[in-house]
């Protein structure tokens, strides 16, 4: 049986002739099962050894080194000699890229280094502007803590460099750290409000500053919890006010137990915990203006009305309504 051992992959022009033509066509008339290489070959003449009686084949040509070459490169690569075109390409683009890398990193450390100087400029503005607005917030708000019951109370905003991280890389906050500090007595050093304020004086110190900054942010809704706690009469009723002066422009929402904080209120919602088929249920009431009178006089005057509750509830929504 005939075997066709190997398969010239290039064209050799120089054995294009009329010889090598004719012998060509012999060779195929001889060896008709070797038709599916040579097409895989485009059909071009070359030089085939074909040994049918030891059953081994050496290719004389020097097409044979080629061939030899494309498998060990196809081997090395881990592809088939098919696709080792692409493989070249491949190689010829990361190669290119390669060669323009140091241009490139010259001319990215040239941005950043523009890019930084920008982001310098616009932080020296930023810290400035923040320095002047620390100044007059903690005015305005140690101001407004000393009319919510916080008489000798302190409020300060500390601005700090930013620690320079080891990459260099800018901070979108800009050049420095904020710390909003307070004494919530006199005669103590201001210290963090995040680890100092209790409930009720936080809730206060934040009415104070939104009050303070009314109209300069955008927070559309605000929800204050135990702003009453540890106050009240008079001081209740400055709260209420605060309150509603920020309700005219915000929308806001607090929870009290205090009448004079409540009617303030430009509504008044009444929530109520009852039981019902042995389970506590959770109900919130709109109250219209009747009603609101009989729970401001029950907050005033505990579970039994009486006609000097009710007088009292009245004289606070006619202070307000």
């Amino acid at each position: 049986m005939v075997m066709v051992i190997a398969v010239a992959v290039q064209r050799l022009p120089a054995l294009a002739d009329a010889s090598i033509s004719h012998a060509w066509a012999g060779l195929y008339e001889i060896t008709p099962d070797a038709n599916p290489i040579i097409g895989g070959a485009g059909g071009l003449p070359g030089f085939y050894l074909i040994n049918g009686f030891s059953g081994h084949g050496v290719m004389h040509s020097p097409a044979s080194g080629r061939i030899a070459r494309l498998h060990d490169l196809a081997r090395k690569h881990r592809v088939t000699p098919e696709t080792l075109a692409a493989v070249r390409d491949a190689l010829t683009i990361e190669l290119e890229t390669l060669r323009g890398a140091g241009e490139r990193a010259h001319i990215l450390a040239s941005e950043i280094a523009g890019a930084a100087a920008v982001w310098r400029k616009a932080a020296d503005v930023l810290g400035a502007a923040r320095t002047q607005a620390a100044t007059a917030l903690s005015q305005a708000t140690t101001a407004l803590i000393a009319e919510l019951g916080m008489g000798g109370g302190r409020f300060e905003i500390a601005i700090e460099p930013n620690d320079i991280p080891s990459n260099n890389r800018p901070d979108p906050q800009g050049g420095e750290r904020v710390e909003f500090l307070v004494a919530a007595n006199a005669g103590q050093p201001p210290r963090p409000l995040r680890k100092v304020a209790s409930g009720g004086e936080l809730s206060r110190i934040s009415l104070a500053i939104e009050v303070a900054a009314l109209g300069l942010d955008a927070v559309p809704t605000m929800v204050f919890d135990e702003v009453d706690s540890g106050i009240g009469g008079a001081i209740a009723e400055i709260v209420g006010q605060k309150l509603r002066a920020l309700g005219a422009k915000r929308q806001v929402l607090c929870v009290t137990h205090l009448p004079q904080v409540a009617a303030q209120g430009h509504a008044h919602y009444r929530v109520s915990k009852a039981e019902s088929a042995g389970m506590t249920q959770s109900a919130v009431e709109v109250l219209g203006v009747r009603q609101r009178e009989e729970e401001l006089a029950r907050m005033l005057g505990g579970v039994e009305l009486t006609r000097e509750a009710r007088a009292a509830a009245k004289r606070l929504l006619a202070d307000v309504i």
